[in-house]
């Protein structure tokens, strides 16, 4: 789902898509989508809380004879640390403090760091075409939480309704299992 989709699905949830079969103008809802993209912003956070959006990225380092450690300086999405590749398999030398990742100067090889991002924030000029970061099936969240806030003051029983409705929803959620093994469990010979 993107940022425009969210935003229709949210004025349908609160009355203001059509009025008898016919399309409200945007100028007319300039009001309340003027606030969606800060609110949908609020949501994806707050989703990604729950369920983490991974990310990882690859570095190589070269080997020297001094001792100490490396400092890489984490990502700016970092949010939390999953795991760390060498060469494609899993590596547990290392250490992270104060947003730096420390590695022996001794070791080579290609390193790949699997994390938990933070998701883009949303602004204003935000375009509708933004793709929300955080799974697929958490993404029909979002209008709940933007048409909760939009109504707090316009009609407090819809809004309510909408947040409890999310909240309920995000108690619930939980991460899809996409990660299958990668290695051969059984070998069958014939």
């Amino acid at each position: 789902m993107n940022l425009g989709e969210a935003k229709k699905k949210t004025l349908s949830l609160i009355d203001e898509f059509s009025v008898d079969g016919v399309s409200i103008p945007d100028g007319e809802n300039a009001d309340y989508l003027n606030r969606m993209n800060r609110f949908a912003s609020d949501a994806q956070m707050e989703i990604s809380d729950r369920i983490g959006i991974e990310s990882s990225y690859i570095f190589e380092q070269n080997p020297t004879n001094e001792e100490g450690y490396f400092k890489y300086d984490l990502p700016d999405d970092f949010k939390d640390h999953r795991y760390i590749n060498l060469n494609d398999e899993r590596f547990s030398a290392y250490r992270i403090e104060n947003r730096k990742l420390f590695l022996r100067k001794g070791i080579a090889g290609e390193f790949e760091h699997f994390y938990f991002k933070y998701p883009q924030e949303l602004s204003k000029s935000t375009e509708d075409t933004y793709e929300f970061e955080v799974e697929l099936h958490a993404q029909q969240l979002i209008p709940y939480f933007i048409g909760g806030m939009l109504m707090q003051d316009e009609n407090s029983m819809m809004s309510d309704r909408l947040l409890n409705l999310y909240y309920s929803k995000l108690a619930n959620i939980s991460k899809r299992n996409d990660d299958y093994p990668n290695y051969i469990q059984a070998d069958y010979r014939f």
